[in-house]
């Protein structure tokens, strides 16, 4: 009975795990700069291809593909320490 408790204790925090990650990467993406930050969520969000977030912001291509690469660099260093912080310490 202590092992069906525990594996279900277990899954009941998942959800709360799940809000707090997506949180603290909603705030480290708003956190980039503003066009930057415009760039990454028209290509992750709303699913976008480069041409055309390029063809709507009236930018070039390799300049939304720059963008997009800085971004995930930015978050990678930022969200990688709190990662290893959520999952070591299981905030």
């Amino acid at each position: 009975m202590s092992r069906f408790a525990q594996d279900w204790e277990g899954t009941t925090d998942y959800p709360i795990r799940e809000k707090q990650l997506q949180f603290v990467i909603d705030r480290e993406i708003a956190g980039l700069p503003e066009k930057m930050r415009e760039v990454f969520l028209m290509s992750r969000v709303s699913n976008l291809s480069h041409k055309e977030i390029a063809a709507q912001l009236g930018i070039s291509e390799q300049t939304v593909s720059t963008q997009i690469k800085r971004a995930l660099k930015i978050l990678r260093s930022r969200l990688g320490l709190m990662l290893y912080l959520v999952l070591w310490f299981k905030l």
